[in-house]
């Protein structure tokens, strides 16, 4: 993956460059649609047909002339100065049409192109009191037209959907451990960018750059139908993938019949001959097919969410989006592909902005699980004392939204597993039961039964089973160690941060390392460009990489909640930290004094939720925390006020009970006081040296 991303960054710069060197004409668009002018037809018609001879080098007589344009005309322009003026134009020569439009009635402009790549305008307009029969206006100006097969800005849209694409495939891949449909995502991001392959003179890399985009838009909709899809294959959603894959080789096949070449283009290879009306039949069929096809995606995602089971309904929900946006965009601009005058080869810029609902609807569907997860907080601590087995049952159920979750305990006995009434369990899975295995380094633990459709969102299974196996095991604990509790606790919020830590090391080991490489890589590039003056845009340069640097900064918000990195500087920097991040207003007056890491961490918890509970629950307008390092008293003292309704309980869902057990794991002491409409304040002591802290 990192080869792949490295070369996307090489190519999406030596686009750049090749961006500002080219000399074509900036729209790939062939007069596909309207057939060859027919003097016969309309007056119109006629009279563009002699003005396009008149351009060609033809010479007419002055009394041909006189016949053609109107009074008014010849008085502002002479028979002799048309001629002449003619002839100066068709030296330009030969000319290429490339295309006709009629932006009013009585007036058609020719799109024409010269062999030196300038394009030219050439507009007839016919006198309306003559019944069309003289012509009125006669103009033929130098079209400004921007250089390379698209604008700026279109080249733009198509690296930013790129790149877009990457970011998707490389979450779904690492974050969401979906293989495949990561992988459509990767190519889809590496075909989107080899759109710009357009730029290039050489017929091999044009015609690629050519059918890049269509396939690339091919590989969206194939990673979002298996995105969408869990367990076995069904025949509709076979067919809708085969309908994809048609309709993507279908959108390249007007190729087969246009002759780029009699263009002033490179020459693409999948030409066989050029013929309007093939080219006209297969781009209608093309549309076609992709108008039905975007349509029957958006219908298919759209019943499976409605359809399914709640388990897995926001996943579901997203990928429904993402279908009907790209629908929105797609069916619009086929159905205008059916009825326009001109087949545009290079792809529209709008389907680029489509496809970047994927990465932003993915990134959406992950930052929320990566909140959703905190619900397993309180599991991390393990049950309160007195809870028993089928709470924690009710408490998983609740987590993970499946209302038929089961939990098997393991028995050394017995020799297996057995349910929350001692019976024996068989732990199998079934079509109807998946398995989640659970152990310590002491050997099996127990498992988690729970609905196949939670394989769509593993992450929350992954870290709820991890924090119920802390809970088990500080179930069994406290039945074999009744005597050596507080020891115990602490035993298992070092296990619960260790888990956190291992989460976070996975982070940023594997997509923020990358992330950071394709930085570096890009800053590379910009000193690069600067040092040798190669034309590149520095500037362009810094904003992709600091793009990329607020994706880095995404990811690292994924593990709110876990250590920050802030930490090893100090309580104090973590708090300014996480000042600085929250959108409430946090006044905070907090001693440099250093704790040892485990007080520091446990304060920083404790500060981090309380803040928090202030944002969701007690409609606070500010926040005030302060901390102190006593040493007389060897002791770090905070304190957390915030101003809002108050009337918050330990047992309230707001995860205050587990900063208490933290507290209590550490020798330390624990004070709410949250009188209704009265705000609430935390006030904690711990110890700098706890016996709890250091068994």
């Amino acid at each position: 993956m990192v080869a792949v991303l490295v070369a996307a960054v090489i190519g999406t710069g030596l686009a750049i460059w090749g961006l500002g060197t080219q000399d074509r004409v900036s729209s790939d668009a062939f007069d596909v649609r309207s057939s060859a002018l027919d003097a016969s037809a309309r007056p119109l018609e006629g009279h563009m047909l002699w003005a396009l001879g008149l351009f060609q080098g033809e010479t007419p007589t002055p009394d041909e002339i006189r016949a053609r344009l109107s009074p008014a005309l010849l008085s502002v322009v002479p028979a002799a100065e048309l001629i002449e003026g003619a002839a100066f134009v068709a030296a330009e020569g030969p000319f290429v049409v490339r295309g006709y439009e009629e932006p009013e009635l009585g007036v058609m402009v020719a799109n024409l192109q010269a062999a030196n790549g300038d394009v030219y305008d050439l507009q007839v307009a016919v006198e309306p009191f003559t019944g069309g029969r003289e012509i009125g206006g006669l103009l033929i100006l130098l079209a400004d037209a921007e250089r390379g097969p698209f604008t700026t800005i279109e080249a733009l849209a198509h690296i930013v959907a790129g790149w877009g694409l990457l970011l998707a495939g490389a979450a779904a891949w690492l974050l969401r451990h979906r293989v495949q449909p990561g992988q459509l995502f990767l190519v889809a991001g590496i075909l989107w960018l080899a759109q710009l392959l357009e730029l290039s003179d050489w017929s091999l890399s044009y015609t690629l750059g050519l059918i890049a985009g269509p396939l690339g838009a091919t590989a969206v909709g194939l990673g979002l139908v298996i995105y969408g899809q869990s367990g076995t294959w069904s025949v509709r959603s076979i067919a809708m993938a085969l309908a994809i894959a048609v309709a993507g080789v279908l959108t390249i096949s007007p190729l087969l019949a246009i002759d780029t070449s009699t263009a002033s283009l490179p020459n693409q290879l999948l030409s066989v001959r050029h013929d309007r009306s093939l080219a006209v039949t297969l781009n209608a069929i093309a549309q076609s097919v992709t108008i039905a096809t975007a349509i029957c995606l958006a219908l298919r995602l759209l019943y499976r969410y409605q359809q399914g089971s709640a388990i897995g309904k926001r996943w579901r929900g997203t990928f429904a989006g993402m279908a009907l946006t790209c629908a929105a965009v797609v069916t619009p601009l086929a159905v205008s592909g059916l009825t326009s005058d001109h087949y545009d080869l290079s792809q529209s810029p709008l389907v680029s902005l489509a496809a970047l609902v994927v990465p932003v609807g993915l990134g959406i569907a992950i930052v929320r699980d990566r909140y959703a997860l905190g619900d397993v907080a309180r599991l991390a601590a393990g049950p309160d004392d007195g809870q028993s087995r089928s709470t924690l049952r009710d408490l998983l159920a609740t987590t993970l939204g499946d209302p038929t979750i089961e939990l098997a305990f393991w028995s050394p006995r017995l020799g297996g597993h057995v349910g929350s009434d001692g019976r024996p369990i068989t732990v199998t899975e079934t079509p109807t039961r998946a398995v989640t295995m659970l152990e310590s380094h002491d050997g099996p633990v127990g498992a988690v039964l729970h609905d196949p459709a939670l394989r769509d969102e593993p992450d929350r299974v992954r870290a709820t089973a991890a924090a119920v196996q802390l809970a088990l095991e500080n179930e069994r604990l406290q039945a074999e160690l009744a005597a050596e509790l507080r020891a115990s606790r602490s035993r298992l919020v070092a296990s619960a941060d260790q888990a956190r830590r291992q989460i976070e090391r996975d982070l940023h080991d594997g997509a923020q390392q990358r992330l950071i490489a394709l930085q570096l890589s890009l800053q590379l590039e910009r000193q690069r460009s600067e040092r040798e003056g190669a034309g590149v845009s520095s500037q362009f340069l810094q904003d992709v990489s600091d793009e990329l640097g607020g994706a880095i900064d995404e990811l690292r918000e994924l593990g709110r909640g876990l250590r920050p990195s802030a930490l090893d500087h100090g309580l104090r920097a973590a708090v300014d930290s996480l000042a600085e991040r929250s959108p409430l207003p946090i006044v905070t007056t907090v001693a440099n004094d250093r704790a040892p890491a485990e007080v520091e961490e446990v304060a920083y918890f404790v500060i981090s939720e309380a803040v928090a509970n202030a944002i969701r629950y007690s409609q606070a307008d500010h926040v005030r925390v302060e901390t102190e390092v006593d040493e007389h008293h060897g002791t770090l003292r905070l304190r957390v006020a915030d101003d809002g309704a108050g009337g918050a309980e330990k047992n309230g869902g707001t995860g205050l009970q587990s900063l208490e057990d933290r507290v209590v794991a550490l020798d330390g002491e624990w004070e709410l006081v949250s009188p209704p409409a009265g705000g609430t304040t935390i006030s904690v002591s711990l110890p700098l040296r706890s016996n709890g802290a250091s068994a």
